[in-house]
This record gives C-alpha cells, structure tokens and sequence, in this order.
C-alpha cells in the first residue's frame, strides 16, 4: 500500500470516529469526497481546467499567521500574476497531508471525467505537482498565485479590518511579513504531463509588524 493510500485510509477512519465527537469542530479544507467536479474547459494557453466547489459554492481556504519569507515572485518579469511563498502553522499540517492523499484518490477515481482517460494510482501520483511542501523540521509552505492588478487582484485589508484601496499603507513589499490570507481552491489545472490544484490568494490582511528595538 503506498504512502498516499494509508494516509486516505487513515484519514477516513478519522472521519467516522472522531468527528462525530466534535460537531461544532469544522475542517480546515472540505472534504474531497464531497467536492464537485465539474465539466472541464480549455484555456487561451491551451491548458485545461476542470473546476472544482463544495455544496455548490466557490472553496475557499482560510489561513492565520502565515509567514512569507520572499516577495511575491513572477516567472515572467513584470507579471501582475505572481507567486505568494507562505508557511505556514503547524495545525495545517496533518490537514494538508490528508487533503492531499484524499485528493490524489478522489483524482484516480474520476480519471476518466477528469484527464478523458482512466489512470491509475500510481500514474495520478507520479503526475500532480503540490501546491505545498513540507521538508525536515521547516514549516511547511504553501504556493498561491497573487494578482496584483486587474478584475481578479487580490484586495488588501489593514490589522483594523479596513480595506486599503490606495492608501499610504498599502503594502511596498510582503517580505518578512506574517499575514491572514484566503485562499481559492478554483479547479483542477491539467497540462500534457502534470497536473494540480490552481490555487489563488483572493485576500491579505496585513498583521502589526512587531516594533523595531534598538540594539545600543
């Protein structure tokens, strides 16, 4: 049985024993099993999506505290579509980990809706680029896109709750800074030889940046 395997089996004997000792406890993700997939569509770029939602709304993940130690990044240089490096929590570990052996499942399962062709397990496996990572003893990060301009940028809110709309506080730079985001999972991205979750930053809150100390 492979790692991704136990980790599902695990998770689902989680489910039926512990939860239903903790009704007012929500997941962090929503199940995968109770996703919709929907009809899939192809993008100007050639890439294929099949979006994804819970109980016929949009899935958003809701994440504290997270740190991003670089500034949002591009491949391309002067894209509004960038990069948001977090790490995150240790609570969002084990959620992660089952999210994502629940996901590679669910995925294997429904190959033949998804890719338009039945694969296996190990194939699915072999195929999905994460959207987060864990190494060692280091948080583990989380990788979302972040538009920075446009009808999709993401909108920014102060410590107040207030929204910065062109503010003389409005964020510079997001190095080193531990924000709340929300996170939209939006749809299954599939390319000839890989696939993933197409992960979108829709909000950042900026948190009080702890007070600079003099050292002499």
């Amino acid at each position: 049985m492979g790692r991704a395997k136990e980790v599902w089996v695990a998770h689902q004997h989680y489910v039926a024993t512990e939860m239903k000792h903790q009704p007012t406890a929500g997941p962090l993700i929503p199940p995968v099993s109770s996703w919709a997939f929907h009809s899939p569509s192809i993008l100007s770029s050639g890439l294929k999506t099949v979006p994804v939602s819970y109980e016929q709304r949009p899935i958003s993940l809701t994440i504290q505290d997270a740190y991003s130690p670089f500034e949002p990044s591009a491949f391309v240089e002067g894209s509004s579509r960038k990069t948001l490096t977090l790490n995150l929590t240790p609570e969002w570990d084990d959620a992660l980990e089952c999210f994502e052996a629940c996901l590679l499942h669910e995925v294997a399962a429904k190959s033949l809706q998804i890719f338009g062709r039945t694969l296996g397990q190990a194939e699915v496996e072999e195929m999905y680029k994460p959207m987060c990572r864990k190494v060692g003893e280091y948080p583990r990060n989380l990788r979302a896109k972040l538009n920075t301009t446009g009808f999709f940028a993401a909108t920014f809110w102060a410590a107040d709750k207030t929204r910065l709309v062109h503010r003389p506080e409005a964020p510079e730079s997001l190095a080193g800074r531990t924000l709340n985001v929300r996170v939209a999972l939006q749809a299954i991205w599939i390319a000839d030889d890989a696939w993933g979750v197409a992960a979108d930053c829709t909000d950042v809150q900026l948190t009080p940046m702890a007070p600079e100390v003099c050292p002499f």
